[in-house]
């Protein structure tokens, strides 16, 4: 992992649009930022490590500077080993993770956070000013 992100081994994946996918493996040992961070108890990969990871991708793919249409749904949560993809495709980025560990009854489960998604690059137009 590199700095404070969930950017492990990266790799372009050939499609139609340009693909790269970024693997790496994180649990409360292998955690990217310092000291702990909990919700309720739990530990979880703090917002700001999630925003720092997107950022990440940026340079140099398409000069962009800002994220937006950021949508985080749920937590990481740092309980067991998961294997962790950050994937761009185009200008869109998504955050999946699922067990690292297969189950006992085989396969590794479905994607469990499939929802952590933003858009990088420059707003298509801009929010009205308030006050």
């Amino acid at each position: 992992m590199s700095g404070h992100t969930l950017l492990g081994s990266a790799a372009d994946v050939a499609a139609s649009a340009p693909m790269r996918i970024w693997t790496t493996v994180v649990d409360h040992a292998r955690r990217p930022f310092p000291g702990g961070h909990a919700l309720h108890g739990t530990s979880i990969v703090p917002a700001s490590t999630l925003l720092h990871t997107f950022l990440e991708t940026s340079p140099g793919h398409e000069g962009a500077t800002s994220l937006f249409d950021v949508d985080l749904r749920f937590p990481l949560a740092l309980g067991s080993a998961r294997q962790v993809q950050v994937v761009r495709e185009g200008s869109a980025l998504r955050l999946a993770t699922r067990p690292a560990q297969p189950r006992r009854h085989g396969g590794v489960g479905e994607l469990a956070h499939p929802h952590h998604r933003l858009h990088h690059g420059r707003p298509h137009h801009r929010l009205p000013r308030r006050g």
